[in-house]
């Protein structure tokens, strides 16, 4: 299964693995919050080096914890997604998560094609934070916009 989260997140990014210390397989965390972007990055490569981990790529996503992506906010979710884009274009490794929320409805078609056109792979819904019960039609509709966006 950890292999498959590999290729899965190589794969979603075009990345090539980053070379790993004789006799290491390479090691891709594909679910890391940074809540405060940058400063969180720092932190996160500063623990992972102080445990002795060999980190060679990051799915990261700005929301979760105290960072909700709530309905009804879509500017915010849309300036959160740009945040983690942003701190992915200049840091190589990290692998952008985005996320909407799905009762924004034509909101969030349009911030998945939005964010698929800026290079996102992966989308993140937290039913249980968010308060949505997939599969609702709203759902299956981004999932849908998803698909059409690659």
């Amino acid at each position: 299964m950890r292999f498959l989260s590999l290729v899965l997140a190589y794969s979603a990014m075009g990345l090539a693995p980053v070379a790993a210390a004789p006799g290491e397989a390479p090691v891709v965390e594909i679910h890391v919050h940074l809540w405060k972007g940058e400063e969180s990055l720092r932190a996160y490569r500063e623990q992972a080096k102080a445990a002795g981990q060999a980190v060679s790529g990051i799915g990261a996503m700005w929301f979760g914890g105290p960072n909700q992506a709530r309905a009804g906010d879509p500017d915010r979710i849309r300036a959160g997604n740009d945040g983690i884009i942003a701190l992915a274009a200049t840091h190589k490794g990290v692998i952008p998560i985005a996320t909407v929320h799905p009762y924004d409805d034509d909101a969030a078609l349009a911030e998945v094609e939005r964010v698929a056109a800026r290079g996102v792979k992966l989308l993140k819904i937290h039913s249980h934070t968010q308060h949505s019960t997939p599969p609702t039609p709203a759902c299956w509709r981004s999932s849908a916009a998803r698909a059409r966006s690659g």
